[in-house]
């Protein structure tokens, strides 16, 4: 059984007050109608689609999460128009067989290295309709007829691996190209429910439904991720104010290093540094706590070895690939070789790969790969610190407390300034179509992948007999940025067991992923933080409330030596805008 998309019925012109007997037409009227009915062009039948908004997802990609993309599909009959004045009145009579809405995912880069690349990320259809429908609709006489529209409402559940959609910025970065994008389109098949009952028909012998298709112009859609700060923290957090807790990693003298201050000394020195488990692309600076302290030195090797300063650089290292990465295709569920370019081309292409597809430019070797890499730091920024008098005396090792307390460090706090924009004014690319270098969130993509890293080097002099030797201790601190909703704000300090931060009214109407609320399996997780039982107002609670339990600080293995590893966080003061040197 159909079913049927009528359209409010005309108005009766016979109910509307005038003379009671229309007057009789004459024999031109009734003529020119038969000919206008002949010669009448055909109703135009058009699909628009409109996603209602983008798709927000949080956290890490995860495979056995899914979103869902919701939205209308507008389908748009245009009234028939006549060769010989004003359209007579008709009824459109149509059946609806299928609607079929389809989305798709890709990636594209374009580089001087590495050429034109492009990967076919995600694609999926979804049928709407599952018996014909009926489309009605009553066309009154007159120029002025308005088209007549219904809306069909769709939901399509997306993957919660997806990247997040991204450009590529050229110039002043007012233009963009697509580097990760995703669209939707539709496709309507329909056929006149009564093919012969018309001139039309009849001329063009059509005397069975013909099948005729209507596409839909494909619609962008935009995939956000987010990163949310967790909504209970330790007040023993090195980095009370930040969004996100800090992580420590301790290091080790390795093996085979090179020393020149004796060996047996040096790999007594116990290093901890701290950052924020993640950073915000939006941010202007970071916190860096670095920890040390002489260990089992004795107070004669404590008094020789001094700490004179220290230098540190931020970078953003990329991997531009001049094909899909293997690992990417291995860890995410991409479809096949058959299906990627140049098999199966992509449906659209971004407007800069022109000059690769007809040959103009010489494309490189597929296994071409190139490493830019640029520093996060503004300009004028050297990131060399040298101790003064004052801070040389604090972050000496020969301070008797070392024998006594196990927990005294050397702490050196420092706010590590970034920029999102790796070029200064004067500096920023004349040319539309020079790529203006930007800070991007830590990623692992098919085409690009983004890491970012802080080089620390320590300077320590050993006042050895001979002379003073020197040494230079350098680690590699991985570094995460990311996105956070713009309605996130800092957090702030407490004395309570927890510090809790309430997220604005947007993120209160996020819903969390599948995979937070349920295992694998479909058993529901635990709620760390449940809601107490519902009371009519003016009774009282059959229960206790609950109180809201901390979240359990995560598990990590421990890495092998000559590595860093992630220890728990120890109570410290809060991070000062400048250089602090302190025991």
């Amino acid at each position: 059984m159909a079913s049927s998309l009528d359209s409010p019925p005309p108005y009766d012109l016979a109910a509307l007050p005038g003379p009671s007997q229309p007057p009789c037409p004459s024999l031109f009227s009734s003529f020119k109608q038969s000919i206008s009915q002949l010669a009448t062009s055909s109703s135009r039948f058009d699909i628009e689609v409109l996603p209602f908004d983008s798709v927000d997802m949080y956290g890490a990609p995860n495979k056995s999460s899914a979103y869902s993309l919701s939205g209308q599909i507008v389908v748009t009959l245009t009234p028939p128009s006549g060769f010989f004045g004003d359209a007579p009145a008709a009824d459109e009579h149509l059946l609806l067989d299928s609607l079929v809405v389809a989305f798709e995912g890709q990636s594209e880069l374009v580089h001087t290295h590495t050429g034109y690349s492009a990967c076919r990320l995600h694609e999926s259809s979804q049928e709407l309709i599952t018996s014909p429908i009926e489309i009605r609709h009553s066309w009154t006489q007159g120029s002025s007829r308005d088209p007549a529209r219904w809306f069909i409402l769709f939901s399509v559940a997306l993957p919660g691996w997806l990247p997040a959609t991204s450009s590529t910025p050229f110039g002043d970065g007012s233009h963009l190209e697509p580097e990760v994008s995703y669209h939707l389109s539709a496709v309507a098949k329909y056929h006149d429910a009564k093919p012969n009952s018309s001139w039309r028909s009849a001329y063009y012998g059509s005397a069975h439904a013909v099948v005729q298709v209507a596409r839909a112009k494909s619609t962008p859609v935009k995939i956000n991720r987010y990163s949310l700060p967790p909504s209970t923290r330790h007040v023993g957090d090195e980095f009370p104010d930040t969004m996100f807790p800090s992580i420590e990693y301790a290091c080790s003298i390795t093996e085979n290093s090179r020393c020149t201050i004796p060996r047996d000394i040096i790999k007594k020195l116990e290093l901890r540094t701290s950052v924020p488990e993640h950073i915000s692309v939006d941010a202007e600076s970071f916190p860096l706590l670095i920890k040390l302290r002489p260990g089992e030195m004795s107070m004669e090797e404590r008094r020789r070895l001094r700490l004179p300063g220290f230098t540190l650089l931020a970078t953003q290292n990329e991997t531009l690939r001049a094909s899909t990465s293997s690992a990417f295709a291995a860890a995410w569920p991409i479809p096949p070789a058959a299906s990627q370019p140049p098999h199966r081309p992509l449906t659209r292409q971004r407007a800069d790969s022109g000059d690769y597809e007809c040959g103009m430019i010489c494309s490189p070797p597929a296994d071409a790969t190139v490493f830019p890499s640029y520093s996060l730091h503004p300009t004028g920024f050297t990131g060399k610190y040298e101790f003064n008098e004052r801070e040389a005396e604090c972050a000496s090792f020969a301070d008797p407390r070392f024998d006594d307390d196990d927990d005294v460090w050397v702490r050196l706090r420092i706010n590590v300034p970034i920029r999102s924009l790796f070029v200064s004014d004067p500096e920023c690319p004349r040319s539309a179509h020079q790529r203006l270098p930007v800070l991007r969130p830590t990623t692992n993509g098919p085409l690009r992948s983004v890491s970012h890293a802080l080089d620390l080097a320590l300077t320590v002099v050993y006042d050895h007999p001979d002379g003073p030797v020197v040494d230079e201790l350098r680690l590699v601190i991985p570094l995460s940025f990311v996105r956070v909703p713009r309605v996130c704000a800092p957090r702030t300090s407490s004395g309570s067991a927890n510090v809790t931060s309430p997220l604005g009214a947007h993120m209160a109407q996020a819903l969390p992923p599948y995979h937070a609320l349920f295992y694998a399996n479909g058993t529901q997780k635990e709620d760390p933080m449940p809601l107490p039982r519902y009371t009519p107002k003016g009774h009282p609670p059959d229960e206790p409330e609950v109180e809201a339990a901390p979240l359990p600080s995560p598990s990590v293995d421990s890495p092998p030596i000559s590595t860093f590893s992630k220890l728990p966080s120890s109570p410290a003061p809060p991070s000062e805008p400048q250089l602090s040197v302190s025991l």
